[in-house]
């Protein structure tokens, strides 16, 4: 395609070469599809099975976002977490959920993790020789997958290996009456219209991104020390348009994009004639875009979780907040996102065995936050 142009000016003839490279635009946001493959008894997650590891990898690299996932989970546990019976007993007399020795508090956290991050949550179930449950664990969420009827469920760490690497483990639905089944999965999701579950932040993932690419833009611009802005003339002519599209093409990827910013320009030339020419376009203003598009990322990424920044110990447009505005605006959040999920947390626990949990709410105090969690241990009779 010739994207060249003829103007007539002044009764000359000036021929005017633009861009002959396509636009290019990178697409690497994994999208929520659920795929069926006839060859696998699940349900892929992404079109490659990769959806939770991208979630996981934008929790990981947007500051923001990773905030106020850890917010929610320090609201969702509170200031301390009772219980008055736990199922397993250890060595030392004392009861926990497992034989590593987790405590509620912890085992709770780790559930309001996975629900902040993917909609979702689940946990093993084991039960012993008598039916009885006798231990609880956490499965990291994404690392499960499941059949279409949410009815078996399979666990691996590495759903990108070869296939036949190595195995799944294979889990059954927990069923209170099957106490036949000594190892189930407990598998909860916040929508009932699908295999798998809404990510809560799925409406502003490109936020998330955002705010990613903006930082590693930054950390490039102050390695490089020089950010390019400008028209590069190259006095040979107007070349064939395959010609200037190879050339376009390599300085693109040489020093477009925020993970080229601050690339020097080298240009050679046989002399002083026929050297390029480099108009600077004064338009070297990048930072303040980019911390306009880092506020609003931001905000959309707060908005996505109903959450307003003070209650996250951020101040809006650094004015600060009293403890009246930070209660205010916690009491709204906190009935709205914490509670839901507080409920659904706990009702699903002792739908498997009746902890009698109490979580004691969230206070800037932190009453019981320097001690240990406190239980009220009821023995199991004999």
């Amino acid at each position: 395609m010739d994207n060249s142009k003829t103007i007539e000016l002044a009764e000359r003839r000036v021929v005017v070469s633009y861009a002959a490279i396509d636009k290019v635009v990178v697409d690497n946001i994994v999208k929520p599809v659920e795929v069926e493959n006839p060859s696998r008894d699940y349900v892929f997650w992404g079109k490659k099975n990769d959806y939770p590891e991208y979630i996981n990898g934008l929790v990981k690299g947007a500051a923001t976002l990773r905030s106020i996932i850890n917010g929610c989970c320090d609201y969702t546990v509170g200031d301390r977490v009772d219980c008055l019976q736990l199922p397993y007993l250890a060595s030392d007399g004392k009861r926990y959920l497992n034989r590593t020795r987790q405590t509620p508090r912890d085992f709770i956290r780790n559930l309001a993790r996975d629900f902040f991050t993917t909609g979702g949550f689940c946990f093993e179930v084991i039960r012993s020789n008598d039916g009885e449950v006798s231990e609880l664990y956490n499965v990291q969420f994404r690392h499960a997958r499941s059949n279409k009827e949410n009815t078996v469920f399979y666990y691996s760490e590495d759903w990108q290996r070869r296939f036949g690497k190595k195995k799944d483990i294979i889990y059954p639905k927990f069923d209170p009456e099957a106490r036949e089944v000594v190892n189930s999965l407990v598998y909860v999701k916040n929508t009932n219209t699908q295999v798998y579950p809404e990510c809560p932040f799925e409406g502003a993932v490109i936020a998330a991104e955002l705010e990613r690419a903006i930082d590693e833009y930054h950390w490039n611009s102050m390695n490089n020390g020089f950010t390019g802005g400008c028209i590069v003339n190259i006095p040979i002519g107007v070349p064939p348009d395959e010609i200037r599209a190879e050339i376009e093409k390599a300085i693109d990827a040489k020093f477009c994009g925020y993970k080229n910013a601050g690339r020097p320009v080298i240009i050679y030339s046989e002399s002083r004639d026929h050297a390029a020419n480099i108009t600077d376009l004064k338009t070297q203003d990048f930072s303040e875009k980019y911390d306009a598009l880092a506020k609003r990322s931001r905000q959309q990424l707060f908005t996505a979780y109903r959450a307003n920044p003070n209650i996250f110990g951020i101040p809006t447009e650094n004015l600060g907040f009293s403890q009246e505005e930070y209660e205010s605006a916690f009491k709204l959040f906190n009935r709205t996102v914490i509670q839901p999920a507080q409920r659904l947390i706990i009702d699903t626990i002792q739908s498997v065995f009746d902890f009698g949990i109490t979580i004691q709410p969230f206070t800037l105090e932190g009453a019981g936050e320097n001690a240990e969690t406190k239980q009220t241990v009821k023995q199991q009779e004999a």
